[in-house]
């Protein structure tokens, strides 16, 4: 299949570690595919993998593959596992095994070619090393994925968004916008407020939308009745040039 005719991918990056990205991912892949879409999903580098506890999918990747409704082979969808739960960079160099750019760019050219638009979770945040001078940021150039940013909803978000943003169009990315998750509603949070219209005015995006804290989400229902109720997909589905595929 020619460039012209691969389907569309997208980074789905995070401020920092635990903000929520396999469920932001989850949650879009679900609704999108509930949508008529064609999604494929893709965890480039999984840590922290334990085979007697995940047995062959880690947790991240298995989640993502359930949600989209795909059965693309593991070594597409996730070319690189690990056991130890450190960075990618320390993890590969610890198992002798580094992280190639093509790998992963090759995995991700066959999920293209059978999916209409591929959501590729991140791991930890976009400087996160994957091998000497090569962090996430690298990934996406490399691939030419724009970018989504989950940041958490609380007090301190402005400053950890702002950063990732601001990271990331400095290395000429393209950032279509920010989703605040873990809301949570009985925590006393004055910044609550004016967190999402500050983000906005300081990095100059939209914010499709503010996810609640679901500790105990443990269906797909849940995670996308969040997702439709709490996020502007309409718009989000535009910035991610899919209008086309839902209307068809």
């Amino acid at each position: 299949m020619s460039d012209a005719k691969l389907g569309a991918a997208i980074l789905i990056t995070g401020t920092g570690l635990g903000v929520g990205k396999t469920f932001v991912t989850a949650g879009i892949a679900r609704a999108l595919r509930e949508r008529g879409v064609n999604v494929g999903v893709m965890k480039p580098v999984e840590v922290g993998w334990n085979p007697e506890i995940d047995g062959d999918w880690p947790y991240d990747a298995d989640v993502l593959r359930q949600a989209a409704g795909v059965d693309d082979p593991r070594e597409e969808i996730i070319p690189y596992m690990f056991k130890p739960f450190v960075a990618p960079q320390v993890a590969a160099h610890i198992e002798k095994r580094p992280i190639e750019m093509s790998v992963i760019h090759d995995a991700l050219h066959k999920l293209r070619e059978k999916h209409e638009i591929v959501l590729v979770e991140g791991v930890g945040g976009l400087a996160v090393p994957l091998d000497d001078g090569i962090d996430l940021a690298t990934l996406a150039e490399h691939c030419k994925l724009p970018v989504l940013v989950v940041s958490r909803a609380h007090l301190g978000t402005l400053n950890d968004t702002f950063l990732t943003v601001h990271y990331a169009r400095s290395r000429g990315l393209d950032v279509i916008g920010v989703v605040t998750n873990l809301y949570d509603s009985s925590v006393e949070d004055e910044t609550i407020p004016s967190n999402v219209p500050m983000i906005e005015q300081m990095c100059d995006l939209k914010v499709f939308g503010r996810l609640p804290l679901q500790p105990h989400a443990d269906t797909f229902d849940q995670v996308v009745k969040s997702c439709n109720s709490c996020l502007d997909l309409e718009a989000l589905i535009e910035a991610m040039g899919l209008e086309a595929a839902v209307q068809d």
